[in-house]
């Protein structure tokens, strides 16, 4: 029942939606509405 149970929610999974951007996250990088904000 467990299997099925996951097998059901593994379709909904799906790709994060910029995930290239973790990186620079876990770095501290500043974002507002979704663009990265310099320094300056």
């Amino acid at each position: 029942m467990v299997f099925k149970l996951v097998e059901a929610a593994q379709a909904g999974w799906r790709k994060l939606n910029g995930s290239l951007l973790l990186r620079d996250i876990i770095n501290g990088v500043k974002f507002k509405d979704g663009t990265k904000v310099d320094a300056a």
